[in-house]
């Protein structure tokens, strides 16, 4: 019976909290605000892989349209946006958290929220813009996000494009008011382009133009000389900029960026061309309807205004606003996702160095991050199997930053040269890359593990298990292997801290073996837990002495039909360190892998108790030194000593 395969299986892993955080944003996002921030897995996997994302705001859901464009208006966005091949991120509050991707429930529930507020006046249901952010989080209200507030929060994770309607600007009778919408203020110091229909034909659109201008806002028309106004494609006021197509403005973008400059580019682009003969018409309902809101107080009011004219527009045109409102948005959806596709190219074909963004909790544990590893990616098989040659190592190491080609066959050349393979997973999907890799090229069950050594995190670990477990490729079965090898529960628990079980972290591990000979588990400030295939009857006698088996953290599960095989478990617990004593958290986990590498390649051997202890000592006081230090690598001169001479 296969004992290991009855084992429960862990819970997939959790909606995740983090936070994906550019290279540019991370010297001045506050990590402490990762708390705040659930962004989807779907959102997550597009930014860490590069591929392109547009942001979405929701105050169009709570406050805008009425049941059902709600709801089918935010819906039929998103479908744009997937059909182009660019993920939505739509943003909302919820709960105390602010949410960067949301699920169709999540919509749902939001139009129903937008709905219930037109009789309770709101009371439940915020607005936030930039300013009301933090108010919102700690009352854990649910709130649609304005333009403010969306662009602010697409800037945290790294989104660089939103589409919206029309965004906010200078109202009429601002002179004496002061009414100026905080999207401007936003416009001018938060780089992320906003994809608008122009200005709200509700504003003082001249003055709005006049203020984009004195804070630096780039404004172009998309296509245009003209500045759109909304439901008409013609504001009577001339566009600063004209750019031509989306890789015009993906290429403004970019250039904007490396300039070092923080403002926005403002898009209008006008509303299609079938909706122009209704422009006028729908133009005569609004100034009625900013005439009435004079009139009777409304202008006043702040934030309802918005909400009132849009409405009373509407009961003018007899609904024929909503018509040609909703239009324009999917038209600037479009749009947005054709930018953020250009966008997403124009980066790819940048020639650079690998480079790699995290983000950190103020312990500093890993949160998230974000890397460019092109240049890594890129390379193929071929030319690193001529390294391999030219070089002949011991032990040839790899990341998940390779694709899934190269690795396949780097691992059947190495196979074929009886060489010693160490694979690091880099992150969940790129940890994938690598089962994907083996599927292709060497298809067949090997006798022995493809994989020498492998330093997965717990994510990491679970992103491995689960599609092992769920593959029907023959690479995966167990077979007598694991047959003849019995680990109770009962002996895990006694032996092993309560979150190795608890956490499924041993029995993902140990499904692994047939592919992965030996693998450390990184596990943070709770220490690393070593489970491997041992194989040799002098290897497996080591591990078979009463003081070895005996020993806290140990396990030792040998085959009952093969003297020369065994299963060992081994956990470490972290070394101890003070809070006071770190410098930066910057490489940890790198260091602990190089330390590793640095052990095996003069000889030190895993299969032994003795060498299994000195590999992740030395793996973890290098960790130690290098979150002691203030640079990405710590000082080893200490550990030298304690490794063996080099045989080169």
């Amino acid at each position: 019976m296969r004992t290991f395969s009855r084992i429960a299986r862990p819970l997939r892993q959790p909606r995740a909290a983090a936070v994906l955080v550019p290279r540019r944003s991370l010297a001045t996002f506050p990590t402490s605000a990762s708390r705040f921030l659930d962004v989807h897995p779907e959102v997550q996997s597009a930014l860490a892989e590069g591929r392109p994302v547009v942001a979405l705001e929701s105050t169009l859901i709570t406050h805008g349209l009425p049941p059902p464009h709600s709801y089918d208006l935010p819906v039929a966005c998103e479908d744009i946006l997937r059909a182009q091949g660019v993920t939505p991120a739509t943003i909302a509050l919820i709960d105390g958290k602010i949410k960067v991707g949301l699920t169709t429930d999540e919509l749902a529930m939001l139009s129903d929220k937008g709905f219930a507020a037109r009789s309770d006046g709101g009371k439940n249901l915020w607005k936030v813009g930039r300013r009301e952010l933090g108010a919102a989080l700690v009352n854990k209200v649910v709130g649609g996000t304005t333009v403010s507030g969306t662009m602010a929060v697409a800037n945290m994770v790294g989104i660089k494009i939103f589409s919206t309607g029309g965004i906010g600007g200078v109202h009429r009778g601002a002179e004496t008011s002061f009414d100026i919408s905080s999207d401007l203020i936003a416009l001018s110091d938060t780089p992320v382009t906003v994809v608008c229909a122009g200005s709200k034909s509700i504003l003082d659109i001249g003055l709005t133009l006049e203020y984009l201008e004195a804070h630096a806002v780039p404004v172009a028309g998309y296509g245009t000389n003209d500045w759109p106004a909304f439901y008409t494609p013609a504001s009577g006021f001339k566009a600063p900029m004209r750019l031509n197509g989306a890789r015009s403005v993906a290429e403004t973008i970019r250039t904007t960026d490396l300039l070092g400059l923080k403002s926005s580019l403002l898009l209008g682009v006008p509303i299609p061309e079938e909706y122009h003969a209704a422009g006028d018409a729908l133009q005569q309902a609004v100034e009625q309807a900013v005439a009435e809101s004079v009139e009777n107080g409304v202008s006043k009011t702040g934030k309802a205004v918005t909400p009132w004219l849009l409405e009373r527009v509407g009961q003018l045109t007899k609904g024929n606003a909503i018509v040609s409102n909703m239009a324009l948005i999917k038209n600037n959806v479009k749009v947005g996702g054709e930018v953020a596709l250009e966008y997403a190219k124009l980066l790819k074909e940048e020639k650079k160095t690998a480079t790699c963004g995290i983000l950190l909790d103020p312990k500093g544990e890993l949160v998230g991050g974000v890397a460019d590893m092109d240049i890594t990616s890129n390379m193929t098989g071929g030319q690193v199997i001529e390294k391999i040659q030219q070089h002949q190592p011991a032990v040839v190491a790899f990341d998940g930053n390779l694709s899934s080609d190269a690795m396949g066959q780097i691992l059947a050349h190495c196979e074929t040269q009886n060489i010693k393979t160490f694979f690091e997973p880099t992150s969940n999907a790129k940890a994938l890359s690598l089962l994907k890799g083996i599927e292709k090229h060497l298809p067949t069950p090997s006798p022995d593990p493809l994989v020498t050594f492998s330093t997965p995190n717990i994510h990491e670990l679970s992103t491995f298990y689960s599609h092992t477990s769920s593959s029907e490729t023959p690479l995966y079965e167990h077979g007598f292997w694991f047959d003849s090898i019995n680990i109770s529960g009962d002996l895990l628990a006694s032996r092993l801290p309560p979150w190795v079980t608890a956490e499924g972290v041993a029995q993902m591990a140990a499904n692994l073996l047939p592919v992965i000979r030996t693998i450390f588990v990184k596990s943070g400030s709770r220490g690393v837990l070593v489970v491997q295939r041992v194989s040799g009857e002098e290897q497996v006698a080591a591990w078979n002495t009463p003081a070895v088996r005996g020993k806290k953290g140990t396990v030792v599960a040998a085959s009952t039909h093969l003297k020369d095989e065994a299963v060992v478990l081994r956990y470490y617990p972290a070394l101890k360190l003070e809070e006071s004593e770190v410098g930066s958290v910057t490489g940890a986990g790198d260091n602990l892998a190089g330390a590793i590498l640095a052990a095996l390649v003069r000889g030190v051997d895993p299969a032994f108790p003795e060498g299994l202890d000195i590999i992740v000592d030395l793996a973890q006081r290098a960790a130690v030194a290098t979150l002691k230090s203030t640079e990405a690598v710590g000082d080893h001169a200490e550990l030298r000593p304690l490794l063996p001479a080099s045989k080169n």
